[in-house]
């Protein structure tokens, strides 16, 4: 009966290390989707900066051009 008893304390534990290891890998899961979606955010705003200062960029040189012109 005893060893019966220790065997399902081992067991017991062994249940418990594992759900602790499971919450650890879950939190570390939910950090690292808040850091990718930071990074993608990052990344859309410096897109859409990318494409307003190339529009810029071709207003200028179109400017530029036409008054080389006359």
């Amino acid at each position: 009966m005893d060893k019966f008893k220790e065997k399902i304390a081992s067991i017991r534990s062994e249940a418990e290390e594992s759900t602790a290891r499971a919450e650890a890998a879950e939190a570390e899961l939910t950090v690292a989707k808040a850091e990718l979606s930071a990074k993608e955010q990052e990344s859309i705003s410096f897109n859409n900066r990318i494409r307003l200062l190339e529009s810029q960029l071709e207003k200028a040189e179109s400017g530029g051009s036409a008054s080389q012109d006359t």
